[in-house]
């Protein structure tokens, strides 16, 4: 325990560090998304006033408006993540459904020549099959298919500079030059003059480039790199599953709000050197549940003032709060691959060594 003249020396200095320093040692990672506390746009679905007095009646009532701008911002990341991954889940069922379709055209080609034909099996919903094998029925297959692939125009693809140059250069296409001159210079179709098709910027080049697609001959060459190409996609884009976006971040919220509840705690004790070793209490555990309940978290019963909330109930959100930190702690090395994962704990212990410095 520390002495009386210790802690007000320890009081002094911490007054030196103002309120959004502290809240920010707790909080930061270094993510930009969740640096700003400013010009946060609040939703006016919350009560702050309930907040607030949740904060008040544990001591930290002076970080009220600094969680709201911050989970607010939070919520903010969310939707924005949410529609990045909706985007993403969209492209990837297109990949998926272009990749059947490159290679069951990949398949039609490479087998079409046969004299015989492709077998091909008919199947309806009750099971009953049909298979033929008949060249006219093949070629068929194969040409409607082709049109159909052309028609869902899967097979253009952005062009190369070299090939845009090669394409605008072409006598042919000296219409589609103007359209690209005039859409870039606005020099108007009726001077086209002034266009030459021998000595073309780079920067028309590069406008053709950006806003037109190259129909590709579809052939072998074409149906190998393609398909190629779309399961490296479908490989990379892979959609998230299970719970929604913000659950993942429900154990690292937990233990920075656990950081900012034990941060006088911490700085005063001798005990742990490492504020991510020091235990969290039961009662840290509750206020956490109260403010994740507060928001309207998922797996969190939203209680209307009526209800009695029985010491059984609340041990069980306590407890689900305690997993999610375990579990977060447990995951962190894997989540953060490009970032140090730990800046708030480094600067937190970082803090409380010179206010050590400071007493000694």
């Amino acid at each position: 325990m520390m002495r009386q003249k210790d802690i007000k020396i320890f009081q002094n200095f911490y007054e030196k560090s103002t309120v959004s320093q502290r809240f920010k040692m707790c909080f930061f990672k270094g993510d930009e998304h969740f640096s700003s506390l400013e010009n946060a746009s609040l939703k006016d679905s919350y009560n702050y006033g309930i907040l607030r007095d949740i904060l008040i009646e544990n001591d930290l009532d002076v970080y009220c408006d600094l969680l709201i701008d911050y989970q607010n911002n939070l919520f903010d990341y969310f939707e924005t993540e949410s529609v990045v991954y909706k985007l993403l889940d969209e492209i990837h069922g297109i990949n998926i459904k272009e990749n059947t379709y490159t290679r069951l055209l990949k398949f039609l080609y490479e087998n079409i020549d046969s004299n015989w034909g492709i077998k091909i099996n008919f199947t309806n919903l009750n099971g009953t099959k049909i298979d033929i094998r008949d060249k006219e029925v093949s070629n068929i297959i194969f040409d409607a298919f082709k049109s159909l692939y052309i028609r869902l125009e899967m097979n253009k693809r952005p062009f190369t500079f070299e090939q845009a140059k090669e394409y605008l250069e072409h006598p042919g296409n000296f219409q589609e030059l103007v359209e690209a001159y005039d859409t870039y210079y606005s020099i108007g179709e009726d001077d086209s003059e002034y266009v030459d098709s021998e000595n073309i910027p780079t920067e028309v080049i590069q406008y053709f480039m950006d806003n037109t697609l190259n129909e590709c001959m579809i052939n072998k060459e074409f149906l190998e790199v393609r398909s190629k190409e779309l399961e490296s996609s479908i490989e990379g884009i892979k959609p998230k599953s299970g719970r929604k976006i913000e659950n993942i971040y429900q154990g690292e919220l937990a233990l920075d709000l656990s950081y900012l509840i034990r941060f006088q705690r911490f700085v005063l004790q001798d005990e742990f050197e490492n504020i991510y070793d020091m235990p969290i209490s039961v009662k840290d555990l509750e206020l956490i549940y109260e403010y994740f309940e507060f928001w309207g978290f998922e797996n969190l019963k939203i209680k209307t003032s009526a209800e009695k909330v029985s010491r059984k109930e609340l041990k069980s959100g306590y407890m689900n709060v305690s997993a999610w930190i375990v579990k977060y702690k447990n995951s962190r090395g894997k989540k953060f691959e490009d970032i140090v994962p730990n800046l708030n704990e480094i600067e937190i212990n970082k803090y409380r060594k010179i206010v050590r410095s400071e007493i000694e």
